[in-house]
């Protein structure tokens, strides 16, 4: 018995029919002027002494030549615990995993507090 058929061709899983999906989840994830946004540190003792009510942080990016590119400003709100600051964006637009900088201090922009409800 011969079997003639149709060469089945598979195909990887991939992204792209999603792409819709996938700009809207970033876009959902910048966040803009007047956002609450986490800031996550090391907990050393560099980071008591130089923040204070109000005072503002450079926020950095990594562009894609590895140059770190000044991308929005945070104002430093209240300390959460050994670890985590809270802040207000105050001028353009951040994402998850920027690098804020003030002085000898740096810090990790986290997920604002109304997605880590949802997420964490």
């Amino acid at each position: 018995m011969i079997v003639i058929g149709v060469p089945l061709v598979a195909h990887a899983t991939s992204y792209a029919p999603y792409l819709e999906e996938h700009r809207l989840l970033i876009e959902k994830m910048v966040l803009k002027t007047g956002s609450l946004v986490y800031l996550y540190h090391n907990g050393t003792q560099d980071i008591n002494t130089p923040l204070a009510d109000n005072d503002i942080l450079i926020v950095y990016r990594e562009n894609s030549s590895c140059e770190m590119t000044e991308v929005g400003k945070i104002r430093f709100r209240s300390t959460v615990d050994d670890n985590y600051i809270k802040g207000d964006v105050i001028d353009w637009e951040i994402k998850e995993g920027d690098f804020a900088r003030k002085g000898s201090v740096g810090l990790l922009v986290i997920l604002p507090d109304e997605m880590c409800e949802r997420q964490c």
